[in-house]
């Protein structure tokens, strides 16, 4: 979820204007605040064309759902309450469109719980404006978090990343995050580095997670500056399983450049995972190198 510092009022015409679209939608109580966010966003000049072409099942026609309300709003109109508080809107409708997808299950992307989004920024130590990369990026409950922070960061699911750019620029936010064509894309020792990375990667077990292991070594190596460190929220059994030793290994081989610590989820942390899950930090060029806490 968004950690919204703002004190965010919605008037009573942008209220209705809400309640009037979402019960009058056809689509699911999530897909009604989505498609309600989309057409506002698709009403902007400045409007992302990938976006709108990601999102284009969910563009509805403003002008004739709200052309009943014509009369409700008089001489201000329906077009101006939506245009002078277009971020309040939006992120209302973003709210609560995670609110009604996450007891369902619904959404594609794992929703991160503000309190362990919380857990993982104190066990890094980050309390300081710093440069921070977030791979496969999700909702960048991160970035919201960490608002006085830049982030980049990537997301290889289309939707998630185009319905992200809205309500990135919805909270004008300090963000870059950039669709990624792959789920394990590769880093040249040119790219940025960064004081902090946050991810919890998806489909992590199988073929598709042995192929993220270059993915993350490179990014310790060529992304992660030093002193630096990197939280990674990851099934418990990565720890020990078969396919992920030569990544543990890696780690243990250069145990005079990197520290570890594992640290254990209670279950269901994340309410759309039944595994055990746990968080495992990676400090690199720290005070504690070749430490290793469970």
């Amino acid at each position: 979820m968004v950690n919204d510092n703002t004190n965010m009022t919605i008037s009573s015409e942008a209220m209705a204007i809400t309640s009037f679209f979402v019960s009058s939608s056809l689509f699911t109580r999530e897909q009604k605040y989505l498609s309600l966010i989309v057409s506002l966003y698709a009403r902007r000049e400045n409007a992302n064309k990938e976006v709108l072409e990601i999102l284009s099942p969910f563009v509805a026609d403003l002008e004739e759902t709200f052309s009943k309300l014509d009369n409700f709003f008089g001489k201000r109109g329906w077009k101006e309450t939506v245009s002078s508080e277009y971020d309040t809107i939006i992120r209302y409708c973003y709210k609560e469109m995670m609110k009604a997808a996450i007891p369902f299950n619904r959404h594609e992307t794992i929703n991160i719980p503000k309190e362990l989004v919380e857990l993982c920024v104190k066990s890094v130590d980050c309390n300081k404006v710093a440069n921070i990369f977030l791979p496969y990026a999700g909702n960048c409950e991160f970035a919201y978090y960490l608002d006085r922070c830049y982030c980049d960061g990537f997301e290889p699911s289309q939707k998630t990343w185009a319905i992200q750019q809205i309500i990135l620029d919805a909270y004008q936010m300090n963000a870059n995050i950039i669709r990624s064509s792959s789920s394990a894309p590769t880093f040249n020792k040119d790219n940025k580095k960064y004081d902090f990375i946050f991810t919890l990667p998806p489909h992590i077990y199988g073929a598709g997670g042995i192929a993220m292991i270059p993915t993350f070594t490179s990014m310790l190596e060529h992304a992660l500056n030093d002193g630096g460190a990197m939280c990674m929220i990851i099934p418990t059994a990565i720890t020990v399983s078969r396919p992920w030793k030569a990544f543990r290994q890696q780690l243990i081989d250069k145990s005079d450049i990197y520290s570890l610590a594992s640290v254990s989820l209670p279950k269901q942390t994340i309410s759309q995972s039944t595994v055990d899950m746990c968080l495992l930090v990676i400090q690199k060029n720290g005070d504690n190198n070749g430490k290793v806490l469970m």
